[in-house]
Formats: C-alpha cells, structure tokens, sequence
C-alpha cells in the first residue's frame, strides 16, 4: 500500500471519528433540551398548577413538538448506525 494512500485512509478514518463525535454531542444537548421541556410540561400541566394563556400553550407544544422531532432524528441516525445483525453474522 501506498504512503499517500495510507495517508488518505487514515484521514478518513479520522473524519469520520470527529463527525461522529459531533454528532453525539449534538444529539446529548438535543436530548437533554427535550428532557427539560418535558420536565416543564409536566409540571406546567398537572393537576394545580396555573393555568397558561393561549400563547404559552402555543409555545409550548411548538417547543414540544421540535423536541419529539429531534428525538425522532436521534433515534433514526442511531439506528441507521447499529449494525444489521443478519449482515454482521454474514460478514463473520
């Protein structure tokens, strides 16, 4: 094998270690934001609690609905990276 193309492989390789990387990271903060605004739905809509306008309703399920779609990503990006396990026995 070439220098040059070992060269290139490895900086592929760490490309895409780095791009992981990011995305984890973005995906821990996107989680973490969902799981805040969740906890403040919870206690913004229980049984007791002040009632909000019209207007903070509308923000909040606006907000809702960014986490769910953030976490739907979350989870399609994760699994597109799990390996098929029928592909995984046949590689082995």
């Amino acid at each position: 094998m070439s220098v040059l193309k070992s060269a290139l492989e490895h900086a592929v390789r760490e490309e895409e270690i780095l791009r992981n990387t990011l995305a984890d990271s973005i995906e821990t903060v996107q989680l973490s934001m969902g799981q805040e605004l969740l906890e403040y739905a919870r206690a913004a809509t229980a049984p007791g609690a002040k009632t909000l306008s019209a207007t903070e309703y509308r923000w909040l399920s606006r907000r809702l609905a960014e986490a769910l779609t953030d976490a739907l990503r979350v989870a399609d990006s994760r699994g597109q990276r799990i390996p098929d396990q029928e592909e995984a026995a046949e590689d082995a």
